[in-house]
């Protein structure tokens, strides 16, 4: 079995560890010495790397989606740990084989940039997923970062994906909705979805 590669995985472990001391952990890190502009700019940055995560995941764009890791980065999920780009690649694929769609919110983010050019990020999530299978089903739960800044771009370093809670949602009909008013023109949403 391959050691975690990342000088700052043992930090991350201990961290990591149970449900809420991790978001209890990253609430009491303060930024210092950084000035306004810069963390704001690094925290709209860092933003940016979750939501490409979950639009790339979503839209099944899996080169995007291997773009806002680091190729030696470690994944956690409730399947095991996975680590380094292959390892992360093949987790991925597979998932996306095991899905129609899917629909990410993140919500709840906070930020917090360190000095060393380390920042932590928690993010509550929220997924709906329509499975090969039909079935429709949903999950909640969290996404614990600690990203790494490369010049001026961060990347995840390392993440731990909790599933909390997950639900089949019904997809039994329900009363006939009444006729809508006449369009303007009959192209629909349905319409724009096709690919070229």
């Amino acid at each position: 079995m391959a050691a975690p590669p990342s000088d700052g995985y043992s930090q991350f472990r201990e961290v990591a560890r149970g449900m809420w001391a991790p978001i209890r952990w990253l609430l009491g890190q303060t930024t210092e010495g950084e000035t306004p502009n810069r963390l704001i700019g690094d925290q709209l940055r860092i933003q940016d790397v979750l939501n490409r995560y979950a639009l790339a995941y979503d839209s099944n764009d899996l080169e995007a989606l291997m773009q806002v890791f680091r190729r030696e980065a470690t994944l956690i999920t409730s399947r095991g740990t996975y680590v380094g780009a292959d390892a992360i690649r093949r987790n991925y694929t597979w998932l996306m084989e095991q899905r129609e769609s899917s629909f990410h919110t993140l919500s709840n983010t906070t930020v917090r940039v360190l000095a060393n050019r380390t920042a932590w990020s928690v993010s509550y999530f929220h997924v709906f997923q329509l499975a090969k299978s039909g079935i429709l089903q949903a999950s909640v739960g969290t996404y614990f970062d600690r990203l790494v800044k490369e010049g001026s771009s961060w990347a995840i370093s390392e993440r731990r994906i909790t599933g909390n809670l997950r639900y089949v949602m019904a997809s039994e009909a329900g009363p006939p909705r009444p006729s809508s008013p006449e369009p303007t023109y009959p192209e629909t949403s349905r319409d724009l979805m096709a690919e070229k």
